[in-house]
């Protein structure tokens, strides 16, 4: 009967249109992300090129500077641990600019960790802004390796990639992560600022 038909095309259309918008919304979102973790991994490649550069000696002058600090760097044993080691990097840049004093731009920073037979390394990656776009977390115990990758875009996590597997659809334990790497990571701010201070 024709006003059954046209009762029963009606909510097909709108669940039709409905799920069009959705799926065109999640497409979107999908593109913006792709496009932001792409740009972070471009800043990435450039600045990993440029750091390379800077360890050999055609990269004199580059413009990439290097603090390391390390925690017991002769590898004495350590008490109830045994093997020991904790080292932090930060590659900064100095900013033209005579009137603030050349201030210092921080990059990148690592925090490598042996304990035992354990490895585990930290990184933190900035744009020139100086805002968190990249950390990865990465655990070598010997028996099963494992890795976390958090991308930020407009100062929160915008994609997480655990062992290869990526996922823009944030866990709560996602969200987690992404905190505690912001936390550590002005930490590390704090401690890069100190190693630039000069003794009274």
């Amino acid at each position: 009967m024709p006003g059954q038909s046209q009762r029963f095309f009606l909510p097909v259309t709108l669940l039709t249109i409905a799920i069009a918008l959705v799926t065109a919304s999640a497409a979107a979102q999908t593109g913006t992300v792709d496009r932001a973790v792409a740009a972070i991994g471009a800043q990435y490649e450039e600045m990993a090129q440029r750091i390379r550069l800077s360890q050999t000696p055609e990269g004199y002058g580059v413009g990439i500077f290097r603090s390391e600090l390390v925690v017991n760097k002769d590898g004495q044993p350590w008490r109830a641990v045994g093997i020991y080691r904790l080292a932090y990097n930060f590659w900064f840049e100095e900013i033209a600019d005579p009137d603030r004093g050349f201030p210092k731009r921080l990059r990148q920073a690592t925090i490598a960790t042996d304990v035992s037979s354990r490895h585990y390394v930290e990184e933190f990656f900035y744009d020139k802004a100086g805002a968190l776009i990249f950390h990865l977390y990465r655990r070598d115990d010997g028996d099963k390796p494992a890795e976390f990758r958090l991308y930020f875009d407009k100062n929160g996590p915008v994609r997480a990639v655990a062992d290869g597997s990526a996922r823009d659809r944030l866990t709560p334990d996602d969200g987690l992560a992404a905190r505690r790497a912001v936390a550590k990571s002005e930490e590390l701010k704090r401690l890069f600022a100190l190693s630039l201070k000069e003794p009274d």
